[in-house]
């Protein structure tokens, strides 16, 4: 053996160690940065504009896009993920460099937190003067950055807390500052959040709240939106001048997508086989038909195969689905065809693959690990299979991207919704008893329950003569049935809501009406919506309230795929409503959002042409 083979088995020994100096990838530009113009500088277009910072291949760009967004700048060091970003994105310009160069970082070694209060940091920087071409006259919407991971990842084993690349954070902290977004959005792996014991998670929202911008954080399964894969990604949320976050709703959570069902389309391929034509229709399925709408003209790329040493075509055929192919690296499984696949990972810098096909005897194509991660068919990978493997193991799932983009421009539309339902509810404000300030909580609270299923109007003079005959908890509890049944009687259904309120107050009488949703909640026939709504006006607590009405117009303006029978059960709708929910006013929303409901954006007949929210309006609009 060799000293130079030596040499490299000891290497390749101890690359695991922490000590070691972290193995560059070749294809990192370590030149200055070079910034290019668009492929295509056509396009122009008044979708809201987003700028991609550790860009990789455009993942989240390309989802952004699918979501409405026009994506103009993306910037990265590594040289096969821009020219790809730059081939499918001809309308962007990009930037190939270090993020530290291009925002001028070098001979600046203060802290972060000093950086952010120092105006002038924003001169002169490439990034500044790239983005000003990129965004011409316009705002800049939407920052968005998959910060570098591998610091981070749990499938790196040199992870480690002092890894630099784990600060890269910072960098973006600084964009922000240069470029002044709307909102930003960041993405790294979940176990972000417990390395050095949560400091970096605290650092990144402390950094953003003092440049002003409101931030939530949350892991997001990328199988729960469509994706084909179970990926865990850490995403930050951010807005500017404490505007709503919206968070997405999941869209599979219930029947995640398989990797039989991305992939059984796909030509069969033996080791170092290619196609550039689909042979294989497969069964019919939506998935399919996502991926392959924007393809061209029926052409296939990146589907090339391993070039497997018949060894490796051996241990992959003697592998049962959803098993591991190795015994020292159990991760690398074949996959199994009725799951979705595992996280999709950048596999290192050598030609390594990392599943086994479920049917073929041998590692996935790029366009396979592509559909596993809902890259549409027409996005083609530069740099070849290696660097193809990179490049779709580091980037963000596009429909979960898509998903995300959906869900920040509903956040932009929420403040004009709000101001504009708060200006309508002022001037159409309906008066009844039960709604004047100061109420008796047991009052509203009885409000509510006569409410169900019956107009307001038709309430009104039932309720005042309840309230009269029965002022408090102590006195309904002396009623019998048949006497409340009676008056009742002219809202309907009288003998249910006789024994609801009887129920009630066979646990309250003693006790008296608790005063929190949770204890409102444990009585007999009061849920979320009661409990909420006895809270907000009758404590003026801050709370959402939603009822069928108040859903169907969530579902028209912002897009929600509500269900009426799960409306007290539909954990994502009630958040959603919180989100919305001003911190001041939020009882005169309430209010507003209640008549609207009934009054203006009806089931039936609603009254769409003088709608203050019809050019947001789902269904005004097609």
């Amino acid at each position: 053996m060799t000293r130079q083979e030596v040499n490299k088995l000891n290497h390749m020994s101890d690359v695991w160690d922490p000590e070691t100096e972290i193995e560059e990838n070749r294809h990192n530009w370590a030149e200055e940065p070079v910034h290019k113009k668009p492929v295509d500088e056509g396009l122009d277009s008044d979708a809201p504009k987003a700028i991609d910072l550790f860009c990789g291949p455009g993942g989240l760009s390309q989802g952004l896009e699918q979501a409405g967004f026009q994506s103009v700048l993306g910037v990265d060091l590594h040289e096969p993920s821009v020219e790809t970003f730059r081939q499918n994105h001809p309308h962007a310009h990009t930037i190939l460099g270090d993020i530290r160069r291009i925002n001028k970082r070098e001979n600046d070694a203060r802290p972060i937190l000093e950086v952010i209060e120092d105006d002038e940091v924003t001169d002169g920087t490439l990034l500044g003067e790239v983005a000003e071409q990129a965004l011409g006259e316009e705002e800049l919407h939407l920052l968005t950055a998959g910060i570098p991971c591998q610091g981070f990842s749990i499938a790196n084993r040199k992870q480690h807390d002092e890894d630099d690349r784990n600060y890269l954070f910072e960098e973006f902290i600084r964009a922000t500052k240069i470029l002044t977004p709307q909102y930003i959005l960041i993405e790294n792996v979940s176990t972000m959040k417990a390395a050095k014991d949560g400091e970096f998670v605290e650092s990144i929202v402390e950094c953003l709240e003092r440049l002003g911008y409101r931030v939530d954080y949350r892991v997001l399964n990328a199988a729960d939106y469509g994706v084909p894969q179970s990926r865990d990604r850490l995403f930050f949320l951010g807005s500017r001048d404490g505007n709503p976050l919206i968070w997405p709703k999941p869209t599979h959570d219930e029947s995640p997508r398989t990797v039989k069902e991305a992939l059984e389309d796909l030509p069969a391929l033996g080791p170092s086989e290619s196609s550039d034509v689909y042979e294989n229709d497969g069964e019919e399925s939506e998935y399919r038909g996502l991926m392959r709408n924007s393809s061209d003209n029926g052409e296939l790329h990146n589907h090339e195969a391993p070039n497997h040493r018949s060894s490796t075509v051996e241990r992959v055929e003697g592998t049962e689905p959803g098993e591991p192919m190795y015994d020292r690296f159990k991760q690398r499984i074949r996959l199994d065809p009725e799951d979705t696949a595992p996280t999709i990972i950048a596999g290192g810098i050598r030609p390594q693959f990392q599943y086994g096909h479920y049917e073929q005897g041998r590692g996935l194509t790029v366009r396979e690990r592509a559909r596993l991660q809902s890259f549409p068919d027409s996005y083609r990978f530069e740099g070849g299979v290696v660097q193809g493997r990179v490049q779709t193991g580091m980037a963000v799932p596009p429909l979960l991207g898509q998903k995300l983009g959906e869900s920040i421009l509903a956040s932009s539309r929420a403040d004009d919704f709000v101001d504009g339902l708060l200006e309508w509810g002022e001037e159409n404000y309906r008066e009844y008893p039960w709604r004047e300030e100061g109420r008796d909580p047991y009052e509203v609270f009885i409000a509510e329950m006569l409410l169900r299923k019956t107009s307001a109007d038709s309430v009104e003079p039932v309720y005042e003569e309840f309230i009269e005959q029965y002022p408090d908890i102590q006195s309904l509890a002396s009623a019998g049935q048949e006497e409340l049944a009676e008056l009742l009687q002219p809202l309907g259904l009288q003998n249910k809501r006789a024994k609801a309120l009887r129920d009630i107050t066979s646990q309250t009488v003693f006790s008296g009406l608790p005063e929190t949703v949770e204890e409102l909640m444990e009585l007999p026939h009061v849920g979320l919506y009661i409990a909420n709504a006895t809270v907000c006006f009758g404590h003026d607590e801050r709370r959402p309230i939603v009822d069928s009405n108040v859903a169907r117009v969530y579902s028209r303006v912002f897009g929600l795929d509500v269900m009426d029978d799960q409306l007290h059960n539909d954990d994502y709708l009630w958040t959603f409503a919180e989100s919305l929910l001003p911190e001041d006013g939020y009882r005169e929303y309430n209010l507003a959002l209640l008549d609207f409901g009934a009054t203006v954006c009806t089931a039936q007949s609603p009254e769409c042409e003088d709608c203050f929210a019809n050019e947001w309006c789902v269904y005004y609009n097609v």
